[in-house]
C-alpha cells in the first residue's frame, strides 16, 4: 500500500471559520437561527409590553407570517397556531375582523401561559447546536 495515499490530507473544510464549519458539518446555520430567534423575541416583547399594534402596523400580515414560521421552526406550534388564526382573521374574505380586535385577541393569547411550550427552553435548544433535537 502506498504511504502517500494513506496519509491524512487537508480537509476541504479546514479553511472555514468556526461558524461556517458548523454549517458545513451538519447544516447548522447560526445566522439564520439568530434571525429566527430575533423574530420570536421581538414579537413576544411587543406582546408583553402591549405594543403589538405598533410592531405589526406597517405590514401586519407579513410580520404575522414571519413570526408564525419562526415559532414553528423553534417548535412552539401552539403559539404558531395562534398567529395563524390572527393572520386568517385579518385576511379572510367576507367578514374580516378589525385590526385592533385581532391584535387584542392575539395579545391575550400570547400573554396566556402555554404550559407545554416553554419558549425560553425552546429557543435555547434551537439556538445552541449541542442542545437541539436531531
Amino acid at each position: 500500500m502506498n504511504p502517500l495515499l494513506t496519509t491524512t490530507s487537508v480537509q476541504e473544510t479546514d479553511y472555514l471559520s468556526p461558524a461556517d464549519q458548523l454549517i458545513a458539518d451538519d447544516g447548522y446555520d447560526p445566522y439564520h437561527r439568530a434571525r429566527v430567534c430575533t423574530t420570536v423575541f421581538d414579537l413576544l416583547a411587543a406582546a408583553q409590553s402591549d405594543q403589538l399594534v405598533e410592531y405589526l402596523k406597517p405590514i401586519p400580515v407579513t410580520r404575522l407570517r414571519a413570526a408564525q414560521n419562526a415559532f414553528r421552526e423553534i417548535g412552539a406550534n401552539r403559539i404558531a397556531s395562534a398567529l395563524h388564526a390572527a393572520q386568517f382573521s385579518l385576511t379572510r374574505v367576507g367578514v374580516r375582523m378589525p385590526f385592533a380586535q385581532a391584535v387584542a385577541t392575539l395579545t391575550a393569547a400570547l400573554k396566556a401561559p402555554f404550559e407545554d411550550e416553554d419558549v425560553d427552553l425552546l429557543i435555547a435548544a434551537y439556538s445552541h447546536p449541542r442542545l437541539r433535537r436531531r
